[in-house]
């Protein structure tokens, strides 16, 4: 399972056209069908070599599942950020000196914000 994540802001317009220049277009929807086919077999061997028979009973069961899988704005974030890992292209923001970002660079900052409390 991908870790579970949380946006202040997501700038979906910039991350469908990262996406999309990776993929050279936007995936909006997947369909999947998923096809089973069970059942049970049974068989009895009649008489003895070299003479002799074989009766054959079986039944098969076939199910379909259908889905679609819509993605969303954080699901385009997951594939743009596992990109960005993958080209080995995502800082890390303790490793940058003061005064060092780039223009195009992309940086990771980690950590939990609290809301602020408002007491009445």
């Amino acid at each position: 399972m991908s870790e579970l994540r949380d946006f202040f802001y997501l700038d979906i317009s910039k991350v469908h056209s990262f996406v999309s220049q990776i993929h050279g277009g936007l995936v909006s929807e997947i369909n999947e069908t998923i096809k089973r086919i069970g059942g049970f077999s049974a068989g009895i061997n009649l008489g003895s070599l070299p003479v002799g028979g074989r009766v054959d009973a079986s039944k098969a069961k076939e199910s379909e599942q259908q889905q679609t899988i819509q993605l969303t704005p954080e699901a385009y974030f997951s594939i743009l950020h596992k990109y960005l890992q993958n080209e080995n292209e995502i800082d890390d923001l303790e490793n940058i000196e003061d005064n060092q970002l780039q223009v195009g660079q992309f940086v990771e900052i980690g950590g939990i914000a609290n809301p602020p409390i408002i007491d009445a």
